[in-house]
């Protein structure tokens, strides 16, 4: 039966009120009224309803002798007390528990054993032969001992003795006398206490380093110039001048190097890593990239000559520094350079009439306006340079297309770039072998490619029936006939075109002489 703690207060305060023993002398039986308290209960709280501090009470049942006497049937560990099962205990060594008619409990102890009356248990007497440990005394064959200590003989300490390192058999619990402190270690090697699970798990770091709980985790401590790789400690060296040497998570050697030094790994090895002299000034980082050492400078310096140089041309320009050390400065549009810095420069006028950029520069302090290549400056705008009319530029095969500022060269027809991968501006063009594709449709022709061009004439022995020339000449369409049919055909043409003339002339004579 489930109740709660306060019900079972209010159920015992109840049983010994004087109301309820005048009860015994009713009618009703007592066993009644347990029975309807017990039913009240059950039908009051159930599992789900039940709240978080709930006990669960032992189930006892309760009968009335023939005598009167009411007597509770309860289980192993349970015992009757005050018309009720209560548990009952008197400690590891046996011995015989029972409640008196107030409700305290007794043990009924084996010789050799008395009852404490501080844990209420039965405890081994302490003698001449077992004395009492751990500044215990022996008062009437009982061991009385201080706060830290517990046990027959006060051997356990009680830090201990309450579960402190939990109940497993690899756990074994130990007290510092003098700092009056417990700790819990593990029996077996290489395994560590957890205090959060009061467990011991396994923690092996290698023979140079050992275990250690960071906040709830077991990590490794290595010893010096190792340090943890995998799971176990390794050797890990970075040289003298070296702050830390580490493994990363590919198993790496990472090097953190003093001031003035970088970590330089071998190119044949990632474990060849030491700590190099690495120095590029106090406004930069330096590193190593295998053998090339690298200045990562701060904002307005760049690296020169292996230090960190001052280099600033203003917030519209970048600033960088040749190999010669000289500073350079690339503007922004509409800015010059002037004494070093990115100076305001506007020509924007002259560029009204097309959009190009115009070249602002400054002489001697003074704005200079530059139409760009391409271009010719005029008063007020850039004129643009026609290159296909003042020097023909293109080379031979090709056309050339005049564009703003700049020019084009496209191949003539029947003309194609020599190298497919450069202007014809460059390379210049070749002539393309039309023949090569076999554009002739009859096979009475043949191909012969001329510079732009090819036609199909007609094989030996043929003539053609189209003309070779004029716009609307297509030589892939040419058809040929034979010679002899060409003279048949002629001498046939000639007959008729003499008969016609013959018939033209007696019809004159006739019609002549009927008109005389």
């Amino acid at each position: 039966m489930i109740i709660h703690f306060a019900s079972l207060l209010a159920i015992l305060s109840l049983l010994s009120s004087p109301g309820m023993l005048a009860n015994l002398h009713e009618e009703e039986p007592f066993a009644h009224t347990l029975n309807e308290l017990k039913d009240f209960y059950e039908k009051s709280f159930d599992e789900e309803t039940l709240p978080q501090d709930a006990l669960w009470i032992h189930p006892w049942d309760c009968e009335v002798s023939s005598n009167g006497d009411k007597i509770c049937f309860c289980e192993p560990m349970y015992k009757q007390r005050l018309n009720q099962c209560s548990y009952c205990d008197c400690g590891y060594h046996e011995g015989n528990c029972s409640f008196t008619s107030l409700g305290e409990k007794r043990c009924s102890c084996e010789p050799g054993f008395t009852t404490d009356s501080y844990e209420g248990i039965c405890t081994e007497m302490c003698n001449a032969t077992k004395p009492c440990q751990n500044g215990g005394t022996c008062y009437k064959d009982v061991c009385k001992c201080s706060n830290d200590y517990t046990g027959s003989w006060c051997e356990t300490p009680r830090w201990c003795a309450i579960g402190s390192c939990g109940y497993e058999d690899d756990v074994e619990c130990v007290w510092d006398r003098t700092l009056r402190k417990g700790e819990c270690h593990c029996k077996e090697d290489n395994y560590y206490y957890l205090p959060k699970e009061k467990e011991c798990r396994e923690c092996n770091c290698g023979s140079h380093g050992s275990c250690r709980l960071a906040d709830d985790v077991l990590v490794c401590k290595c010893d010096e110039n190792y340090a943890l790789k995998s799971s176990t400690c390794e050797r890990c060296d970075c040289g003298s001048r070296s702050v830390k040497c580490a493994f990363d998570s590919r198993d790496n050697k990472v090097c953190q190097c003093q001031k003035g030094y970088a970590s330089k790994t071998a190119s044949w090895s990632s474990l060849k890593t030491w700590c190099e002299i690495c120095d590029c000034g106090e406004h930069g980082r330096c590193y190593w990239d295998e053998d090339d050492k690298i200045c990562d400078c701060d904002d307005g310096y760049r690296s020169y000559e292996g230090k960190c140089r001052e280099c600033i041309c203003g917030e519209h320009g970048t600033c960088q520094i040749d190999e010669d050390g000289d500073k350079i400065c690339t503007c922004d549009y509409g800015y010059a350079e002037m004494d070093g810095f990115c100076t305001s420069c506007d020509c924007n006028y002259l560029s009204s009439r097309r959009m190009i950029q115009i070249n602002c520069t400054f002489e001697n302090g003074f704005k200079q306006c530059v139409c760009p290549a391409g271009f010719e400056t005029k008063s007020d705008f850039c004129e643009d340079i026609n290159e296909c009319y003042t020097s023909y530029p293109c080379p031979a095969n090709t056309i050339c297309i005049n564009k703003p500022g700049t020019f084009e060269c496209k191949c003539e027809k029947g003309f194609e770039p020599i190298d497919p991968y450069l202007d014809p501006k460059v390379s210049g063009c070749k002539d393309i072998d039309e023949c090569s594709e076999f554009p002739c449709r009859s096979q009475l022709t043949r191909c012969v490619n001329s510079p732009g061009s090819y036609d199909c004439v007609c094989r030996e022995g043929y003539y053609s029936t189209s003309g070779n020339y004029g716009r609307s000449y297509k030589p892939a369409y040419n058809d040929c006939y034979e010679i002899e049919t060409q003279w048949r055909e002629a001498t046939i043409a000639l007959g008729v075109i003499f008969s016609f003339i013959i018939i033209s002339i007696t019809f004159y004579i006739k019609k002549h002489k009927g008109s005389s």
